[in-house]
């Protein structure tokens, strides 16, 4: 097996021997252990893009929490975390396999597949195909975006409910600018830094409030 991991505040390319390529997003880990007919990501936590080599003969799949992601070749994010999973395919199709269901689920171009509390067996949603991996530039872009949509797009590159924002009176507020993606802390200093945003912790994560305003 061969473990590969991302600091907690930075990105990392990596190229596995068959030749796919897969971004890891900040604090992001995985080990890959392949064999002559097939390929395996073993373990997984944090948020990836992988674009995956097509080889059929070696079938190339992803350890999904109880479940497994199985894919020939295509281009599609993985987000694996302790409460939230989800992957979402920019082109190509993966299916999703369980041990729970009989039948497996298969996910295409602009479609996600997400298992949470509120829905334990799975969930598919049709997102925009842009969106998929558009983290990978080490920002995200708001332009006159209000609070709601920062954090719906912040908790979307986390995989989990981390950011939430305050009961604060936000009609009357929108946001430019470029955020630098790095692990949640990190993240929620440049928000701070950028934006009249002031980012407080809480046992989950963070909580957005308007400065001034506490």
């Amino acid at each position: 097996p061969v473990k590969y991991a991302a600091a907690a505040d930075a990105f990392r390319n990596v190229r596995l021997s068959d030749g796919t390529d897969i971004v890891l997003a900040p604090g992001a880990n995985l080990t890959s252990s392949f064999a002559r007919n097939e390929r395996k990501i073993t373990s997984f936590h944090g948020v990836a893009y992988f674009k995956v080599a097509h080889n059929k003969a070696r079938p190339f799949t992803i350890a999904f929490g109880s479940e497994k992601i199985r894919v020939v070749g295509t281009q599609f994010e993985v987000g694996a975390f302790d409460k939230h999973r989800a992957v979402a395919v920019a082109e190509g199709v993966v299916v999703v396999e369980s041990k729970k269901e009989k039948k497996p689920v298969r996910i295409s171009a602009g479609e996600q597949y997400r298992v949470n509390k509120a829905a334990p067996h799975g969930v598919v949603r049709k997102i925009p195909v842009s969106v998929v991996g558009s983290w990978r530039d080490g920002f995200l872009a708001f332009d006159n975006a209000d609070v709601h949509s920062i954090v719906d797009r912040l908790n979307a590159f986390y995989g989990e409910e981390i950011f939430s924002a305050s009961d604060d009176d936000w009609n009357d507020a929108s946001f430019s600018g470029i955020v630098k993606l790095s692990d949640a802390a990190g993240t929620a200093r440049s928000l701070a830094e950028l934006f009249p945003i002031e980012a407080a912790p809480t046992d989950d994560g963070f909580v957005l409030n308007r400065k001034n305003s506490r």
